[in-house]
């Protein structure tokens, strides 16, 4: 990112923290980690001045003028159907702001089952810091069921069940006492395999065959074996890699490996070389677990990717390159689709006539 964006986004964040009460800015600037990226921040700034604004709507905080009055008192009141009718708000709102005129423009916000998701999941983030921290006795958002999103064909995330997805991950939202006993000690390998199938497209199988000599850390890429057996060059962005070197350090100091897997990078609970069954009920439980009813496979990470790249840069080759596609006849199938789409809202812009 350039300086002058960081620069701007810095500006805008701080901007944002200012508007908000004493315990959520401490949330943004203690709970969530510094590799979080910027725009990652000011999106949970945005959610929590969100629900804030609803909670200004409740009669019990009818003497509340300032969404900055809000204190952890007044958390504390809060009950599971509150947040049930935050869902409900969130259906359709309106939000005021000023211009760059001084212009005052009301707009209204509808979100879908996909933006309350991820909304939600903002807020059982929230109050989790709260929680751990001791500053509330009991976690109410946890009582509240995620949305459901319907199967589709060809699965694949959106953008927002990809934030969703990796905040589960990342806080073990959902899971029970014994299950968090258990995820605390995966949590980082868990994170660190998702946040590779979702931030490089390769397939399980390259994944699980990865072993820590493939890894260059300071030029941030990988080296894989294809189908084929042929051996290729993965390149990371940023944040791919920050999480490798967070398990890296996991792993490395980690005892009792058996001198057959002492070169896997991705180890086990048994502390051998992970298994593509594995990874696939890791993912299938993480899904579940924050309400995606998908068929999400490792696979669906990869067309994920695929699908977003090709979004992004609209070159069928290079993204056939980056999947390692032998024949680019198989990626134009795979995403002949979102050329379709393309075409189609294309159309629909088109006037003959004004």
């Amino acid at each position: 990112m350039p300086i002058n964006s960081n620069t701007k986004k810095l500006d805008e964040l701080k901007n944002r923290l200012s508007e908000l009460p004493e315990f959520v800015f401490n949330f943004i600037q203690r709970y969530i980690k510094n590799t979080t990226s910027l725009n990652t921040k000011i999106a949970y700034c945005k959610d929590a001045k969100i629900f804030l604004e609803f909670l200004k709507t409740l009669s019990k905080f009818k003497d509340i003028n300032n969404i900055k009055q809000f204190n952890i008192n007044h958390i504390k009141e809060l009950v599971k159907i509150d947040i049930e009718d935050y869902l409900l708000y969130l259906e359709n709102y309106n939000v005021t702001y000023d211009t760059h005129t001084g212009k005052t423009v009301t707009l209204g916000i509808q979100n879908d089952k996909q933006g309350k998701m991820r909304k939600l999941s903002s807020l059982r983030s929230l109050f989790d810091y709260l929680y751990s921290s001791e500053l509330i006795e009991k976690d109410i958002t946890q009582l509240v069921k995620m949305p459901k999103i319907s199967d589709k064909i060809k699965s694949k995330l959106s953008v927002d069940e990809v934030v969703l997805f990796l905040d589960t991950i990342e806080k073990g939202s959902g899971l029970s006492k014994k299950e968090k006993a258990f995820f605390d000690s995966t949590k980082t390998r868990d994170i660190a395999i998702a946040t590779t199938l979702l931030g490089t497209g390769i397939r399980v199988s390259e994944l699980v065959n990865l072993n820590i000599n493939d890894i260059n850390f300071k030029d941030s890429h990988f080296k894989v074996t294809r189908k084929g057996q042929n051996e290729e060059i993965i390149f990371c962005n940023d944040e791919v890699i920050s999480i490798l070197k967070k398990y890296y350090e996991e792993r490395i100091n980690t005892p009792g490996i058996a001198a057959d897997h002492q070169p896997a990078f991705f180890l086990s609970s048994q502390k051998r070389r992970i298994d593509e069954k594995t990874v696939r009920n890791m993912i299938k439980k993480y899904s579940r677990k924050c309400g995606i009813i998908k068929n999400i496979t490792p696979h669906a990470l990869r067309r994920t990717f695929g699908t977003n790249l090709y979004n992004e840069v609209c070159d069928v080759y290079l993204v056939a390159e980056l999947l390692g596609h032998k024949s680019v006849e198989t990626t134009k199938k795979h995403y002949a689709e979102l050329n379709v789409e393309r075409k189609r809202r294309a159309l629909k812009q088109y006037k003959l006539r004004d």
